[in-house]
């Protein structure tokens, strides 16, 4: 089980992920989401989905044909918190 705190991270990263579901929150909240995301990211921002593309279009590569089984995470450095 999680604790209540990495819930909210968790539940953070899905929100960034569906930005579009964002515009029906009150725009404070969603501000303060944001702020609270770039603050935990070491890189200190949000990712862009061009970003995520990048990877998923390196690992769909040849460039990418040794690698097998690893996660890749494209955070900004959130997980090394």
């Amino acid at each position: 089980m999680l604790r209540p705190e990495e819930e909210q991270k968790n539940l953070d990263i899905v929100l960034a992920m569906y930005r579009d579901v964002l515009i029906a929150m009150n725009p404070d909240a969603v501000e303060g989401m944001r702020a609270h995301m770039r603050e935990a990211a070491l890189l200190k921002r949000i990712g862009k989905p061009r970003e995520v593309a990048h990877a998923v279009l390196f690992l769909a590569s040849d460039d990418a044909s040794y690698i097998t089984g690893v996660n890749l995470f494209v955070d900004g450095g959130t997980v090394e918190l």
